[in-house]
């Protein structure tokens, strides 16, 4: 301790008497036995044991109680016998607990959707957006956190110099530690010499008795670093847990979250011009607008202070075609773009056969996407457990993760950081649907999927940059396959009493990993991804 405060001993006897008096009594045993400063420490006086503080319970943060309240109201008019026009409210306002990364208290939270549309027998125009509020929401995790800082902080503040360390609650722990294992240490090392053994052998001996003792030596520094400690049920600790949940994250633990989505959509049949027994043709269009707005509390924020939005547009047509009343041919193909990805091409392929009126075939063959949700491009969150970061260049730049170098904590291997892309799908399906007696309805399928840059997450270190772990949205470099298939059986019984059951079996294979059928990982892929499947 002395070499590594660099201050004497008199000098630190005026700051804290007992840590003076336990770099005194290491100083002695070095001289006495050669044995270094160093391996004492390692080995007896401060082990590389994983210690972390004491928690509150979740009962006494959070409210279980769950309260929703959910209005709407609805305006028809109809302007002709084919067409009408609606406006349409639905609000919600309500309080429960919530699991994802952290507990979190949704509190007076509120939602609302308002929608505009004009439909007629052969198209629509809608317009809606989704406000919401957060209202008092806040992570019970972080707040746990917070309270414990306001009563006593973890690590010393630098300006305080050493006497900071009697006034935070790791040094205090680790300096009671280390004191009751010295004062375990010297009287068995010395019955050991006693007793005829080398001083390597009675060295041994002792560490072993600490080693034996390190329950009860925990526990006394616990109960001394935690004296004090501010408890569920009086006033400081109702006054620290209020004060906390009144500041925003990432300084305290309420959420501040008033995102905005808006969309526009429209659709067109051509049945009204072009004769349906020719061919039937429709044709779409989307548009939506995503307004980020949280502070800075959730997502990350640009260089000028502001918060990103998300712009996205698609297009789709589809033709369909009967056959004699036997065959129905479909196509359709549609194109969307989000203005982080690449434009995505998705089209699709049906076909039903009927045997005859009571007995239908089905094949299908359709590829689709999934653009990664805001959380999952933006977000930007330091809970307890780990650093929240979404997938993003932006994300990546901000932390300079891609200069650090950060190491892929489960492969062990540097992240190299590839492109973030949309999840695809390529999907084929065979079906069959019939009547079987008049009675005995059979519906049967079997599907196989191939999905490609499949979304999940990795976990990062760039310590001691960063020493949070990170949590990234990223994709898997692989490809996952998901394969099942389905019975269902419904029987008519006479008066119409119907007896049904059915069977469905869905795999993933992904990283050399069958999931769902044995007892392996079923959480994290070959390279590390975990998967949110």
């Amino acid at each position: 301790f002395q070499t590594v405060l660099g201050v004497p001993l008199e000098e630190l006897n005026k700051l804290s008497p007992s840590l003076a008096q336990l770099v005194g009594g290491i100083n002695q045993f070095t001289a006495a036995t050669g044995i270094p400063a160093s391996q004492l420490m390692s080995d007896v006086l401060l082990p590389n044991v994983a210690v972390s503080r004491t928690g509150y319970n979740e009962l006494d943060l959070v409210n279980y109680n769950t309260r929703s309240l959910k209005l709407n109201a609805s305006l028809h008019y109809r302007i002709n016998d084919r067409v009408e026009a609606i406006l349409q409210a639905n609000w919600g306002n309500g309080s429960t607990v919530y699991t994802s990364s952290d507990r979190y208290q949704l509190k007076n939270f509120t939602l609302g959707q308002y929608k505009a549309e004009i439909k007629g027998s052969n198209f629509f125009v809608r317009g809606y957006t989704t406000q919401e509020n957060s209202g008092d929401t806040y992570a019970a995790g972080i707040l746990a956190t917070y309270v414990n800082e306001a009563w006593k902080p973890s690590s010393p503040n630098p300006a305080d110099g050493l006497a900071g360390l009697a006034k935070a609650w790791y040094p205090q722990y680790a300096l009671t530690y280390a004191g009751g294992a010295f004062q375990t240490f010297v009287p068995a090392f010395q019955a050991a010499l006693k007793a005829g053994q080398a001083p390597q052998a009675a060295y041994a001996t002792a560490l072993a008795t600490v080693n034996g003792a390190a329950g009860a030596l925990h526990n006394a520094a616990r109960n001394t670093a935690d004296a004090g400690r501010l408890l569920p049920g009086t006033a400081a600790f109702d006054q620290a847990v209020e004060a906390v949940k009144a500041r925003a994250l990432p300084n305290g633990a309420k959420f501040l979250d008033k995102t905005n989505l808006y969309h526009l959509e429209a659709m067109y049949n051509f049945n009204r011009i072009l004769d349906p027994k020719v061919a039937e043709i429709i044709v779409g269009a989307n548009y939506r607008l995503y307004d980020l707005n949280s502070g800075g509390t959730l997502f990350l924020k640009k260089s000028d202070g502001s918060e990103y939005n998300i712009r996205e547009y698609g297009a789709y047509g589809q033709i369909s075609k009967n056959f004699a009343d036997k065959l129905k041919l479909t196509g359709s193909v549609r194109y969307d773009k989000n203005e982080n990805f690449s434009g995505q091409w998705s089209p699709r392929l049906s076909a039903d056969y009927s045997v005859n009126p009571n007995n239908n075939i089905r094949v299908s063959y359709q590829t689709g996407f999934r653009i990664p949700s805001v959380q999952n491009q933006y977000i930007n969150l330091n809970t307890p457990v780990s650093l929240l970061i979404g997938g993003l260049p932006a994300l990546w730049d901000f932390y300079k993760l891609r200069e650090i170098g950060p190491v892929n904590l489960l492969t062990g291997q540097k992240y190299t950081f590839p492109e973030f892309k949309p999840e695809r799908v390529l999907t084929y399906e065979v079906g069959y649907k019939g009547l079987i007696s008049k009675r005995l309805l059979l519906d049967v399928y079997y599907y196989h999927s191939t999905l490609k840059n499949f979304k999940g997450g990795v976990l990062l270190s760039a310590a001691p940059t960063i020493p949070q772990v990170i949590s990234m949205s990223a994709n898997y470099t692989g490809n996952v396959k998901t394969q099942g298939f389905g019975i269902g059986l419904d029987y008519l019984f006479p008066k119409n009493f119907t007896l049904g059951a059915n069977l469905s079996n869905n795999t993933l294979n992904a990283g050399g990993v069958t999931m769902f059928n044995n007892e392996k990982n079923m959480n994290v892929l070959d390279d590390g991804t975990e998967v949110g499947f």
